[in-house]
């Protein structure tokens, strides 16, 4: 679903997801929430890759820009709502998402990729 979806940033492919909903705060800073929270409350909601949080304690904020994670690389999305969200962190009070990534397969090659979107954005990526 994450492939078909055509989405090239990561905090696009909350959209997909029921009662998510995605703001730019300002030019392309994203904020992803959860059933109506505002985006001033993601300390709210839980964001962990492979298990870690992601969630930036000095400024109280989710950067989707540093999370680091490319769209070819995420192997499934766990979005937990809810209560037993919390099981998940104390920054879970609403929600809880968990990127998984592929596996890294240690090789010799490299493989560099260059993406223009509709606005002009470039994106290179380097493996």
């Amino acid at each position: 679903m994450v492939e078909a979806s055509g989405y090239i940033y990561l905090a696009d492919i909350f959209r997909l997801v029921p009662a998510m909903y995605l703001a730019y705060v300002g030019g392309r800073k994203y904020a992803v929430s959860y059933h109506g929270g505002s985006w001033a409350n993601t300390n709210w909601m839980q964001v962990l890759v492979n298990g870690r949080s992601t969630f930036m304690p000095n400024s109280s904020v989710i950067d989707w820009d540093t999370i680091g994670v490319q769209l070819e690389y995420i192997e499934r999305i766990e979005v937990i709502h809810g209560p037993s969200a919390s099981a998940y962190g104390s920054n879970s009070f609403s929600s809880a998402i968990n990127i998984i990534t592929k596996p890294i397969a240690i090789h010799d090659q490299w493989q560099v990729k260059t993406h223009f979107d509709s606005d002009g954005d470039q994106r290179n990526y380097q493996n």
